[in-house]
């Protein structure tokens, strides 16, 4: 009967084991190493991680900036257009203030956009990871739970190949709920998802001040002065800046200031 129970738990032992490692080894491969280069390496281990964590992968996506900020680039391209030859005849007619003053609000578009998207995708690879870590949490939580139990009982005792595998399990488990939990702290921090909600928030909320600004006005010029623009291009980079600071002074707080400060 003990000969059974050996065998038994040998066999529990490694195909645990080997569940754990083998989880946690694509765990990493999934936080560290692109899906195209991990392609390219290895199409099975591709596969593999990509039927363990697919529904978090085709969750990503790109992000659009925003129908606000959309607004201000259409608003931008009828003054200022994209295209080199289009953009060459319409620089004819502006003086060198008015084109730096296209330029830069193109180019707040493009960083706010930019910002956005970024602090959109760390959101929700926060949240992916978290699930994730959370499950494996559980898990590893229960069968801690189980293996201390058995420890604790008469087949934990004494000094025979069962009881050796039942108390290295007992060590085992507990060790790698440690080092899950260390991970969650890093990799699904909330600080850092809520630092970066709060500054997509705002962000939005600016964009909307840009679109209301400009829309339904006529390009730079009599009716719409290349000053008054300057002032809330002036305006509008400031409220960005302040924006980022804001940003980086809440990170490790989880805090940030109650209100913008004017620099």
């Amino acid at each position: 009967m003990i000969f059974h129970y050996n065998i038994l738990f040998r066999i529990i032992y490694w195909i645990i084991g080997s569940i754990v490692i083998l989880w946690l080894l694509f765990f990493f491969v999934h936080l560290f190493v692109p899906t195209q280069r991990l392609n390219d390496v290895s199409t099975l281990a591709a596969d593999i991680s990509d039927h363990l964590f697919g529904e978090v992968q085709a969750q990503k996506r790109d992000y659009p900036r925003g129908q606000s900020l959309d607004a201000v680039q259409i608003w931008i391209d009828a003054c200022y257009p994209p295209g080199v030859a289009e953009r060459t005849n319409a620089e004819k007619n502006l003086n060198s203030q008015e084109i730096i003053v296209y330029r830069n609000l193109g180019n707040l578009v493009f960083r706010m956009g930019d910002d956005q998207s970024t602090a959109s995708k760390v959101i929700e690879a926060v949240q992916s990871n978290g699930n994730i870590l959370s499950i494996a949490l559980i898990g590893l939580g229960m069968l801690t739970t189980i293996f201390s139990a058995i420890n604790s009982s008469e087949i934990g005792t004494g000094s025979g190949n069962v009881a050796i595998t039942v108390k290295i399990l007992a060590i085992v488990f507990p060790a790698l709920v440690t080092a899950v939990a260390s991970l969650n702290s890093i990799y699904a921090n909330s600080e850092i998802a809520a630092r970066k909600a709060r500054m997509n928030s705002s962000m939005i909320g600016l964009a909307t001040d840009m679109s209301t600004g400009l829309l339904g006005k006529p390009c730079i010029g009599v009716e719409n002065k290349v000053e008054d623009v300057v002032k809330l291009a002036k305006d509008w980079n400031q409220k960005y800046s302040d924006i980022l600071s804001s940003s980086l002074v809440s990170l490790g707080t989880g805090q940030g200031p109650s209100a913008p400060q004017k620099k």
